[in-house]
């Protein structure tokens, strides 16, 4: 949370033309993202790793990926992409996309749940309508610096859409989308409501 969002919108605004020399911590904050931060075996971005002392740091448990942390991450990784001109940035944003869709990605319902822990069986799949604006802003961010010729293109495209298709069903006659999305019990929440029209308007200059 604290160098990965940060990172991001040092990027983005270098990226823009800013006068302001952000290079250092760029430096710090995209070296932790990229190469310090926990991942689970197949490289996803995760919490719950060494605690330096021969334990685990739990929080909350070990092995976790939480749906935040696309956008916490993921678009650090394709804007470093952007200004260093190295492709396995962008080809690490696309894959933890996918890795992240793989695994919290209900296809059925078109919507992300908001935990997952790595191992277990069953999960409960609440479906958190900010965390779900997260992940609609992370691909809309990764799109705008992700080349079009390269080979993940239009995969995050694709999964963009399948998100856009499915939460659009969940909007209600008012214009928002409840706390939990599928839950008409939870109040209507303006804040996922806010991210969701900047994300689904972005989206739509996109092609999604």
């Amino acid at each position: 949370d604290d160098a990965g969002a940060l990172c991001h919108s040092f990027l983005k605004a270098k990226v823009a033309g800013s006068k302001v020399d952000y290079g250092q911590m760029i430096g710090v904050c995209g070296d932790f993202v990229t190469n310090k931060e926990y991942r689970l075996k197949d490289g996803t971005l995760a919490r719950g790793g060494p605690d330096g002392k021969g334990g685990r740091k739990m929080r909350p448990l070990p092995d976790t990926l939480w749906l935040d942390d696309m956008f916490m991450g993921v678009p650090t990784m394709a804007y470093l992409g952007k200004t260093t001109g190295e492709a396995k940035y962008y080809d690490d944003a696309v894959r933890q996309v996918q890795q992240f869709s793989k695994r919290m990605f209900n296809p059925k319902l078109g919507i992300y749940m908001h935990g997952y822990v790595e191992g277990k069986r069953d999960h409960p799949e609440l479906r958190w309508a900010r965390a779900n604006g997260w992940a609609v802003m992370s691909m809309v961010e990764v799109l705008e610096v992700l080349p079009k010729t390269h080979k993940g293109y239009n995969a995050v495209l694709e999964q963009l859409r399948a998100h856009i298709r499915g939460l659009a069903g969940y909007q209600t006659r008012d214009g928002f989308w409840h706390q939990l999305i599928d839950r008409n019990d939870t109040y209507q929440e303006t804040s996922a409501t806010g991210t969701f029209g900047s994300g689904l308007r972005s989206a739509s200059t996109r092609g999604a």
